[in-house]
């Protein structure tokens, strides 16, 4: 019906996942009415750490990196996640993962 063939696509941006990465950076820093979604002063640190031999992501960068990252599927890229600064995952672990897994066994257990 729009006769393009890539309707994600950003007007002339060389990059659709680049373009939506950025899109919901911005979008989730609008709807949150906080100062997110970029590295810079009076930003919150939220960092995402990719793992660069990660077979989808060999020999990536800039905007192509950001194209495999998006389009990765269920792929799990992430390595280490930092939220506000705090070390949350590290080495695709949660520190209270078996915890919370326990937690989740019991509330399963006690509603069955």
């Amino acid at each position: 019906a729009r006769e393009r063939r890539n309707v994600a696509a950003f007007g002339d941006a060389p990059s659709t996942g680049a373009g939506l990465w950025r899109a919901a950076l911005a979008g989730g820093a609008q709807a949150l009415g906080r100062p997110i979604g970029a590295l810079a002063a009076g930003r919150r640190a939220d960092i995402v750490v990719l793992d660069a031999d990660h077979p989808l992501l060999a020999g990536r960068a800039g905007n192509v990196l950001l194209d495999s990252l998006v389009f990765s599927g269920n792929a799990n890229v992430v390595r280490d996640v930092y939220v506000g600064g705090r070390h949350v995952i590290a080495e695709r672990r949660h520190a209270g993962e078996d915890a919370i897994a326990e937690g989740y066994r019991a509330a399963v257990a006690a509603l069955g």
